[in-house]
């Protein structure tokens, strides 16, 4: 799976990788304000993960999302 951060404003933002068992994998994508993307690739099993931003606050604001690998 490539996933690519694209930075879109000022404030910095990170990604990073949960597994269906809510434990980290290890791939933390990061982006500033002077960066405009990052890009990684992953091998992931089939299944359900969360992506999320680790910035302090940012998860709890909803800067989360669901990756379904097939």
């Amino acid at each position: 799976v490539d996933i690519t951060l694209i930075q879109e404003g000022l404030i910095p933002h990170t990604v990073a990788i949960e597994d269906q068992d809510g434990g980290a994998i290890d791939l933390l994508l990061t982006v500033n304000a002077d960066q405009s993307e990052e890009t990684a690739t992953i091998d992931l099993a089939p299944g359900t993960y969360v992506l999320w931003c680790t910035i302090p606050g940012h998860r709890s604001l909803g800067q989360e999302a669901t990756l379904t690998v097939s």
